[in-house]
């Protein structure tokens, strides 16, 4: 699968769009593979900015969800929780050109919610 997900805006430049365009190589992983990897980005993230995390709580709510999604992944349940991860990342008022990885399990998690879409 080939898919470049580019996200665009926020902060004061007004609210997110995402862009989807197919062009870019993607790892071939698994659903569950990919949110394990945005867990771990945002995990990473809290251990080396710990007050950051703290002020900003949809990250912990996107951690949550993906840890949930995780723990249902081969149900239809994980895509909704997959989806609310990604919702809860793109509700942040943050600048994805400054905390890179945000952006970087977000589209992790977008990764993850279009397989699990796949028939």
């Amino acid at each position: 699968m080939t898919t470049r997900i580019l996200i665009e805006g926020g902060g004061a430049l007004g609210p997110r769009r995402l862009v989807l365009t197919r062009s870019l190589r993607v790892p071939d992983e698994a659903p569950a593979e990919h949110v394990r990897n945005a867990l771990m980005i945002l995990r990473g993230l809290e251990a080396t900015a710990p007050a950051f995390y703290r002020l900003n709580p949809e990250l912990d709510r996107a951690e949550r969800c993906a840890r949930h999604a995780l723990t249902l992944i081969g149900t239809p349940h994980a895509r909704q929780h997959v989806e609310r991860a990604v919702e809860a990342l793109v509700a942040a008022d943050l600048d994805w050109g400054v905390v890179t990885d945000v952006r970087a399990a977000a589209v992790r998690l977008l990764q993850a919610f279009f397989l699990l879409a796949a028939p």
